[in-house]
């Protein structure tokens, strides 16, 4: 149950406790203090008077001479109201003094109390009082008695002026400690709020910085620390889904475009196998037309396979196949891309130059590019343009230069 209450609640509400807890333990300690204090007053009074009763007994006197010092002499007074009084075997009152302390307000003693030789307590009409019981001469005591009056008001006083000290001081923590309290839990509602604003899909949101060396600072670190990872993947998921959706779009044009494209060469080629088929190259075709029938085969066999290749580097592409890094001959491949092109286009003059070279690479991504290259550099020239290749290296480089004598692009 009290796990539901507030934080900053439940933080006051134990520090008041511990405070209460301390202030009634002083509050206790003080009031046990002054009584004691006071107590040992009243004592050494009376212990004062029944030494002087006790020393004139001894010396045979029957008449008893108290000596009481006023407050001016800086000697030790009697409370007041005080009593002196002579009681017999029975416990009956034969003398006292003084008289004006009315017979209801005296101590109520039995015969048990005037046989005891400590102080001790009994309660009168009025107050307490505190005793000591004298042998007096033959069967008589000699009862000295001060009131507690003052001793119990001194006390209640006191009590009641701790009390409301110990009140006021509580009320005065409880609400500076609230208001230190939400203070410094401030951050934390910060954090609350930072996080509810993230929830509703606000990730740029940080948490404000505040001092590493407490608690809430690092807390707060820690939290911008995690929220910047997030916020990185869902930004990286964000960036792969439109990829992927570019990629998708991409695909679904290309796959389009190549579908017409393919449709093209394929009812080429196979309109010339049937030409070819029905004998239009043997006996009913002019000389030379069967071989320019397969030329034709051929060509539109070339382009399809083209178009092949492309969707195949496209899946590769769409795939993010990492790069297999490791030490090809770039002379060879460069020579493997003239040796196919010479072989596709016989008619044209291509020149090629190499320097050995040894890079570090994916052989199949740089023939692929090679290849592309140069299939460019035939495909976009007319027949019989002449084309140039190269490969240099240069201190920690190696280049590969495609370059032909043809129209070129319209600006």
């Amino acid at each position: 149950m009290f796990q539901r209450v507030p934080l900053q609640v439940r933080l006051v509400a134990t520090v008041l406790a511990l405070v209460a807890v301390a202030l009634t333990a002083m509050g206790v300690a003080t009031v046990m203090a002054l009584r004691g204090y006071l107590l040992d007053r009243i004592d050494a009074q009376i212990d004062n008077v029944g030494a002087q009763v006790a020393t004139q007994l001894a010396n045979g006197r029957t008449n008893i001479v108290v000596n009481l010092p006023e407050p001016s002499a800086g000697g030790l007074r009697l409370p007041n109201p005080y009593v002196i009084e002579a009681r017999d075997a029975n416990g009956d009152l034969t003398a006292s003094v003084p008289r004006s302390v009315p017979s209801s307000q005296r101590p109520q003693l039995n015969k048990a109390d005037l046989a005891r030789s400590n102080i001790f307590v009994v309660e009168g009409a009025g107050s307490r009082w505190r005793v000591l019981v004298v042998p007096g001469w033959e069967d008589q005591r000699i009862v000295i008695a001060a009131t507690m009056a003052d001793v119990d008001s001194a006390v209640r006083r006191l009590m009641w002026l701790d009390f409301l000290i110990g009140l006021g001081l509580l009320v005065l923590i409880g609400v500076v400690g609230f208001a230190v309290v939400r203070h410094s839990l401030r951050p934390l509602v910060e954090i609350e709020q930072t996080a509810g604003a993230i929830a509703g899909g606000d990730l740029s949101r940080r948490v404000p910085e505040r001092d590493p060396g407490t608690e809430v600072g690092r807390l707060g670190r820690a939290l911008n620390g995690m929220l910047s990872q997030i916020e990185a993947a869902f930004d990286a998921r964000a960036a792969s889904e439109h990829r992927a959706r570019v990629s998708e779009e991409r695909m679904r044009r290309f796959v389009a475009d190549a579908s017409h494209e393919l449709r093209t060469p394929l009812t080429t080629i196979r309109g010339f196998a049937e030409l070819y088929r029905q004998g239009a190259g043997e006996h009913r075709s002019p000389a030379g037309e069967p071989e320019r029938l397969v030329k034709r085969i051929e060509d539109e066999a070339a382009r399809m396979g083209l178009l092949v290749e492309d969707l195949l580097l496209l899946a590769r592409l769409d795939q993010q196949r990492p790069l297999a890094m490791e030490p090809v001959e770039l002379a060879v491949l460069t020579a493997d891309a003239v040796e196919a092109a010479r072989a596709q286009a016989p008619d044209r003059d291509i020149t090629f130059s190499v320097t050995p070279a040894v890079i570090i690479g994916d052989e199949s991504r740089l023939r692929q590019v090679i290849g592309n290259l140069v299939g460019n550099a035939l495909a976009h020239t007319p027949p019989g343009t002449p084309v140039s290749i190269s490969l240099s290296t240069n201190d920690e480089w190696a280049s590969v230069e495609v370059s032909d004598r043809g129209p070129g692009l319209t600006p």
